[in-house]
């Protein structure tokens, strides 16, 4: 989030977030729009210091063209994910499953708990279903989080299955004489 958006606005929202970033379950980056250079220094970071075997970063196409080829620079493998429900829906309903069954461990992030509860699902006429963020122009509730384990899980899934392939696709088939 950018350090200047967490400002002394008196709504219930901008406090906790000041609260989380003090107890370190939100990081800033300095400014008031999101500085890309500062997620890409923190992915490379992570991948050093942390020792992270990070695969692939999913992203947003949206405006991140240009964060996605730095990204790649730094030899990360960027993955564009469209926001609809083509690319959503499935790892949208992996999700619910996993909460509505008890297998969701979030490790009690206060955070990613408050934007659980700000987002609904939108849900097309054939049952397909994505996260959907509130207005931003009538409140601050954001679901950022969600959508980001959203589109892990998508990723996820994606790269089961292509580990899940026959392994005659992979070397054919042996005749043994």
């Amino acid at each position: 989030m950018p350090e200047e958006n967490l400002g002394n606005r008196p709504n219930q929202e901008t406090a906790k977030y000041r609260v989380w970033q003090q107890q370190g379950y939100l990081k800033t980056t300095p400014g008031n729009v999101i500085d890309y250079a500062a997620v890409r220094e923190r992915l490379n970071q992570l991948r050093e210091e942390a020792n992270l075997d990070i695969r692939e970063v999913a992203f947003d196409p949206w405006n991140a063209t240009q964060f996605a080829q730095h990204l790649q620079e730094d030899g990360f493998t960027p993955v564009e994910v469209p926001q609809n429900f083509r690319h959503l829906s499935e790892a949208t309903k992996e999700l619910q499953s996993a909460a509505m069954q008890g297998n969701l461990r979030h490790g009690g992030h206060p955070v990613l708990r408050w934007m659980a509860d700000c987002m609904t699902v939108k849900q097309d006429v054939n049952g397909n279903v994505r996260p959907v963020k509130p207005n931003r122009l009538k409140n601050s509730k954001r679901i950022d989080g969600v959508v980001a384990s959203v589109m892990a899980i998508s990723r996820a899934m994606v790269r089961s299955g292509e580990q899940r392939r026959s392994v005659y696709e992979t070397r054919g088939v042996r005749f043994i004489d």
